[in-house]
């Protein structure tokens, strides 16, 4: 009796978590902005995990209504995550776009093309590793955040102008910077492609078979727990950077540490209907890439993507792990063969 008690006590505690979890969910995105709710949506997935036990525990005490709230819980949470798991036919990479990318040799003429997105926490990040990554992947396009001029100069010596000999990098107010390194010219250069109140997000342009991209590297406001002013701060960042959906003067793909998860109500309003997060369209599942530096800590949940526009296929979507790096590396093959030009 004393065991179904336990149990019948943390059931409703649980499912309580769960179910609150799934409410500031529903939130309209300036109301997730206070305080610490962006925090707990980011880790939202978890929420199923949460339930379950608290199902399993109702059932144990008896308690039905507790484990009929779980499971509307946990249904929630399988219809918001499971896109995760579905690839999209209609954007799946061809054969020949997977056979093109694996092969030695960079092929910047096609219309294939491996990029790689990383937090390099403050200049920390492993510049060899890094170097090492981009030629065992095949990369075309790196995108770094939270760069410093030594990392800069690492990667130089590791022999980054080797790999990828275009580039251009942008200081941030916050002294870090962020920077995109390309096998390809980058042509019309820019510091910051939007006028952010978080850092400055360089982008350049690239021209892919008869298609020209452009390319963001995206760093957001970070969110925290207590702090009002700069959890707004983290909302206005990424408004700033949904306005990129009105701009029709460019095919965008924005790649970068975006500080939030599809669970975040700002996150989709950067998507609207125009941009697609490479994780869902490819069915890969939860590409979480931080944190990284804690050995006896799992990844957890996943600020780092790759949106792409209408048309884009995209597939091959991995993590990896870079020493000295507090983000994984995201990673992810597209191929614009079919994208229709921007007018």
């Amino acid at each position: 009796m004393k065991h179904h008690a336990i149990a019948r006590m943390l059931s409703g505690v649980l499912t309580l978590i769960a179910a609150v979890a799934c409410v500031l969910r529903l939130l309209p995105e300036d109301m997730q902005a206070y305080l610490g709710i962006a925090v707990v949506l980011a880790y939202s997935p978890w929420v199923a995990v949460i339930a379950i036990i608290g199902c399993v525990l109702a059932c144990i005490g008896r308690r039905w209504v507790v484990a009929f709230a779980a499971i509307v819980c946990i249904a929630a949470q399988v219809y918001w995550q499971t896109p995760f798991f579905h690839s999209n036919d209609s954007q799946a990479l061809s054969q020949k776009a997977r056979d093109a990318v694996a092969q030695p040799l960079r092929n910047t003429q096609d219309a294939v093309m491996r990029v790689m997105t990383l937090d390099a926490n403050d200049g920390h990040a492993d510049a060899t590793a890094i170097v090492d990554t981009v030629r065992d992947q095949h990369v075309e396009l790196l995108a770094l955040q939270h760069t410093t001029p030594a990392l800069v100069d690492a990667l130089n010596t590791a022999g980054i102008d080797h790999e990828l000999p275009y580039s251009i990098h942008a200081a941030s107010r916050n002294g870090s910077g962020s920077g995109i390194w390309a096998a390809a010219p980058l042509s019309i250069p820019a510091d910051s492609q939007i006028n952010s109140t978080s850092s400055k997000m360089p982008a350049g342009t690239v021209q892919a078979c008869d298609r020209q991209l452009r390319f963001v590297s995206v760093t957001t406001e970070p969110m925290t727990w207590s702090d009002w002013q700069h959890m707004q701060a983290w909302h206005d960042s990424l408004m700033q950077l949904a306005a990129l959906r009105t701009n029709t003067d460019h095919q965008f793909v924005l790649l970068g540490d975006f500080n939030a998860t599809n669970d975040h109500g700002a996150f989709r309003e950067i998507l609207g209907t125009r941009f697609h997060d490479a994780a869902i369209v490819s069915g890969h599942g939860f590409a979480f890439t931080w944190p990284a530096n804690i050995r006896v800590i799992p990844a957890l949940n996943a600020p780092d993507h790759i949106l792409v526009e209408e048309g884009v296929r995209v597939g091959q979507v991995q993590t990896v792990r870079i020493p000295q790096a507090s983000h994984k590396a995201l990673l992810a093959t597209l191929d614009c063969s079919n994208m229709v030009q921007a007018q």
